[in-house]
C-alpha cells in the first residue's frame, strides 16, 4: 500500500519537478542579474533541494573492473551467484585463482539503499578476499504476487547464502 502512495505522490510532483528544473537553469544562467542577489540564491536553494529530493536515482554499478594483487593488475568479473525475487548474491571473481584466500560475504543493509554504497569496502577487499555481497531488490520492483519477505525469510536467505 505505502508503494502504491510514494509512486502516486512521485507522479503528482512530477510536473512540478520539471518546473522547478528548468526555474533552476534559468537562475544559473550566467547573465541572470537574479543570480547573485539573496532572493536569487535562496530561490536556487530551495528548487535544487525540490528537485533532488523528488528525483529517482537509478541504481549505480559496482563499477570493480581490475584489482592489484601482489603489484599485478587481475581482471574482476561480477556474477550472480543466486537470483532471487527478494535479492541476489553477487560474486566478484578475480581472474587469478588463489584457493587459499578467505571467502567474505558482504551483507548489504536492506534499508532500501543499494548495495553499491559498499562498492569501497569490495573494492578493499578484493585483493585479499573472496568477495561476495548481497544485492537485495528494491521492495517497489517486487510482484505484487511474491511472496512476503519476513525477518524469517531473511534469515533462511543468508542461512542458504552461506552454505552455498
Amino acid at each position: 500500500m505505502l508503494y502504491h502512495q510514494y509512486e502516486m505522490q512521485r507522479l503528482a510532483l512530477a510536473p512540478m519537478r520539471m518546473l522547478a528544473t528548468n526555474a533552476l537553469s534559468m537562475l544559473e544562467w550566467p547573465h541572470n542579474p537574479l543570480r547573485l542577489t539573496t532572493a536569487g540564491r535562496l530561490t536556487v536553494a530551495m528548487l535544487d533541494h525540490f528537485e533532488h529530493n523528488t528525483r529517482v536515482f537509478g541504481k549505480p554499478l559496482f563499477g570493480h573492473s581490475q584489482t592489484v594483487i601482489d603489484g599485478t593488475e587481475v581482471a574482476v568479473t561480477e556474477r550472480v551467484v543466486s537470483a532471487g525475487v527478494w535479492g541476489d548474491l553477487l560474486r566478484f571473481e578475480r581472474a587469478t585463482h588463489r584457493p587459499n584466500d578467505p571467502r567474505l560475504l558482504l551483507v548489504a543493509p536492506m534499508s532500501g539503499h543499494f548495495a553499491t554504497l559498499l562498492r569501497g569496502t569490495v573494492q578493499a577487499f578484493l585483493p585479499d578476499h573472496d568477495v561476495h555481497i548481497t544485492d537485495w531488490a528494491d521492495a517497489r520492483d517486487v510482484p505484487a504476487s511474491a511472496s512476503d519477505f519476513d525477518l524469517d525469510d531473511y534469515i533462511d536467505t543468508l542461512i542458504g547464502w552461506f552454505r552455498l
